[in-house]
């Protein structure tokens, strides 16, 4: 099925530059409809178990790319696919390449760091691994809608950059880092107020795996509105074309995370301490990512004049 959503998000991406954000979310809806609805059918009325469950994905990921391919060939414009057209282009091909490689990239530097902060919270034995695990459940959802408000932010500084509105881009830039600092902050105190309901939806067995869970969310709910700038700063550096800084700057997330589990956490062993590692990781970026915003957009923005 990976192909298939490489294809899907793809063509998301297209109509989202186009600022059309509701047709992927109809796709997505009508696919994930198909797959809950094929998931009954094949383990209740076929017994396929697994097999069933995987395929219902499949197919429902074939549905979502059949839509999302139909949608692009029927627009007009220069987001309209023609299929017979389909090739390598070099200029495209090295643009994106340049830009989509330090994406990737930093998405792994975000894994290994997330790996490390794993072994600290390893060490606080089973109930910390289990009560981690369902708040970063709930943590998703927060994530989720810093992600949304990065892909809106790289989108109005990428097009009001196209368009050579210096006014535009940095007004997309500032809606975008307000916008998700008050909505992630409010998802997070809400989550951090609820913290123990929440995180008992997950886990009724354990006690001491609720009250790992429950802090970590205190914590990390109150403060993922760092996580959010940090998102939208990363994606408007992207929407100026700079993609490799923000590769760079996740890498100084990485080495900060280092520090602290290797430095104040032995000092401090508590879960406290360890959760903070995310928190001061996050202000640390947004330092970084705010020296170099400003140095790149006065340099972006005379080259957008040339």
């Amino acid at each position: 099925a990976m192909p298939f959503m490489f294809v899907f998000n793809f063509g998301s991406s297209i109509l989202r530059a186009m600022g059309n954000t509701k047709t992927p979310l109809y796709i997505l809806s009508v696919s994930g409809a198909i797959n809950v609805v094929l998931n009954l059918i094949f383990v209740i009325c076929f017994h396929m178990d697994v097999v069933g469950v995987a395929l219902a994905t499949v197919i429902a990921n074939i549905y979502s790319v059949s839509a999302m391919v139909y949608v692009l060939c029927k627009r007009e414009g220069p987001s309209k696919l023609f299929l017979n057209k389909l090739r390598f282009y070099k200029d495209e091909l090295s643009e994106t390449i340049k830009l989509g490689i330090p994406a990737g990239f930093q998405g792994s530097f975000f894994g290994i760091s997330n790996m490390l902060v794993q072994s600290g919270i390893n060490s606080f034995g089973v109930a910390a691994i289990a009560g981690c695990s369902a708040s970063g459940n709930v943590e998703t959802i927060l994530n989720t809608v810093s992600i949304a408000f990065g892909m809106a932010a790289m989108t109005g500084v990428g097009q009001n950059y196209g368009a050579k509105n210096e006014k535009g881009v940095y007004r997309a830039y500032k809606t975008g880092m307000v916008c998700v600092a008050v909505a992630v902050f409010v998802m997070g105190a809400i989550c951090a107020i609820f913290s123990k309901g929440l995180i008992g939806l997950y886990i009724n067995d354990s006690d001491t795996a609720v009250d790992f869970g429950a802090l970590r969310l205190c914590i990390l709910g109150l403060s993922y509105f760092l996580a959010g700038i940090q998102e939208v700063q990363f994606c408007s550096l992207r929407g100026l074309g700079y993609s490799s800084v923000p590769m760079i700057n996740s890498f100084g997330m990485c080495f900060a995370r280092i520090l602290w589990i290797s430095l104040i956490l032995p000092l401090h062993h508590s879960p406290t301490m360890l959760f903070l590692s995310w928190p001061v990781s996050w202000f640390f970026v947004i330092i970084l990512n705010t020296i170099c915003y400003m140095s790149i957009r006065k340099k972006a923005i005379r080259k957008m004049y040339v």
